[in-house]
C-alpha cells in the first residue's frame, strides 16, 4: 500500500500531525510520502484566477506535477485544521483521482455542532473517513463516515531536566480572555515564580526548547483539542485550566464519548490543575512548587495516555486496510 500524506509548510498544528502520522506509518511498515507544500498548492490551483499571487503559485503547482505524482498512491490523508470544511472546493482536484481520501485532525467534524453550523451538514462528505487524536466529542457524532482514534506520535525530546527552576508557561494571549490571564499573571507574581510569555513564531525545535522549561503552563482558552497540552506534559510539566470543559478532550474516556461537564469532572489525570479564583490558584501552585516532579508528569501522561504519545498502531492499521 502506498500513501501520500498532504499537510502545509507552516509550523502549526497539521505539518505536526503529519510529520508524527508519517513516523507511525513507518512503524506499521507501509510506504509513505509527506507533500507539505500540496494543501497550500490546492488552494492557489482553486483561487488561480484571483489575484496574480494566486496565478503565480498555481503555476508552481502545475510545474510540481502534483497530481500526477498523487496517481501513484493507492491511498491519500489530508493533515489540515477544520477550517477545510470550509473550503472543500479546493480538494476537488484530489477526488477527481478517485482514490480514498481521510482526513487526520485533532478531533472529528462530525462530532462538533459548533463546527457543523459553520460549514454545513455535508461538508465532511468529501473524505471517506476521519483519523482523530482524541475520540471524544461535544455532541452525537454523525454516522455517514467513519472515525478512527489513532492518537499521535511526539518526536523524543531533546532534553529532559529533572533539576529545573519551576517557571510557568503562558500561550499566547486571546481576544476575550483578558481577565483570565492577568488572574494567572497576579497569582505568578505573587509566588514569585518566572513567567514565560509566547509571543510571534517558533518552528518546532524552538518551542520544543522552551517547553523543556516549563513546570506548569496555563490554557489561555477553551482549545478544541490542544497538542500543547499533551507535548508539555511529556516535558514534565502540569497544566492549570480555570474549567476542564476547556481541556474536554484530555478526558480519560473511551472513544466516541460525549463530554459532560458534569459527570466527566473527575476524568483527568493529576497532571491537571484546576481553580475557580487567584486564591484558589495561590493555593496549588505554592503546593506544586514545593512537590514539583516532571518525571511524574510525565510518566502519569504515559501510563495513561499513551497513545497520545506513541499512538495507536492498531487502530491506524485497521483504518488504512479499511480503505484499500
Amino acid at each position: 500500500m502506498r500513501i501520500a500524506i498532504l499537510t502545509r509548510q507552516d509550523y502549526r498544528s497539521p505539518r505536526f500531525l503529519a510529520e508524527g502520522l508519517a513516523r507511525m506509518l513507518a512503524k506499521l511498515g507501509f510506504y509513505y510520502d509527506c507533500f507539505p507544500m500540496a494543501l497550500g498548492m490546492l488552494d492557489a490551483i482553486s483561487e488561480r484566477s484571483s489575484c496574480r499571487k494566486n496565478r503565480l503559485k498555481a503555476k508552481v503547482a502545475d510545474l510540481y506535477f502534483l497530481f500526477k505524482k498523487l496517481e501513484r498512491y493507492d491511498l491519500i490523508i489530508v493533515s489540515d485544521a477544520v477550517g477545510v470544511f470550509g473550503r472543500t472546493t479546493s480538494l476537488d482536484p484530489l477526488i477527481a483521482l478517485n482514490k480514498p481520501i481521510l482526513h487526520y485532525e485533532v478531533f472529528a467534524y462530525q462530532g462538533s455542532e459548533y463546527w457543523i453550523r459553520q460549514f454545513g451538514l455535508l461538508a465532511h462528505n468529501v473524505f471517506d473517513g476521519f483519523l482523530t487524536v482524541s475520540g471524544i466529542h461535544d455532541s452525537q457524532p454523525l454516522e455517514d463516515r467513519p472515525i478512527f482514534e489513532i492518537g499521535m506520535d511526539l518526536p523524543i525530546p531533546h532534553k529532559f531536566d529533572y533539576q529545573r527552576p519551576f517557571l510557568a508557561l503562558l500561550d499566547f494571549p486571546r481576544k476575550g480572555y483578558e481577565l483570565e490571564r492577568q488572574i494567572q499573571k497576579e497569582a505568578l507574581q505573587f509566588l514569585d515564580i518566572p513567567i514565560i510569555e509566547l509571543d510571534g513564531e517558533y518552528t518546532f525545535q524552538e518551542i520544543d526548547a522552551i517547553y523543556s522549561r516549563v513546570g506548569i503552563a496555563f490554557v489561555a482558552f477553551p482549545e478544541a483539542f490542544g497538542l500543547p497540552i499533551t507535548q508539555l506534559q511529556y516535558h514534565g510539566a502540569y497544566i492549570a485550566t480555570p474549567q476542564l470543559s476547556w481541556v474536554k478532550r484530555h478526558a480519560l474516556r473511551p472513544k466516541h464519548h460525549v463530554f459532560d461537564p458534569a459527570l466527566d469532572r473527575n476524568a483527568f489525570t493529576d497532571n491537571f490543575i484546576t481553580y475557580d479564583s487567584k486564591k484558589a490558584l495561590i493555593e496549588k501552585l505554592s503546593e506544586l512548587k514545593q512537590n514539583f516532579n516532571p518525571w511524574q508528569a510525565r510518566k502519569t501522561l504515559l501510563a495513561h495516555q499513551a497513545n497520545l504519545v506513541h499512538g495507536n498502531l492498531e487502530e491506524l492499521s485497521e483504518a488504512l486496510r479499511s480503505f484499500v
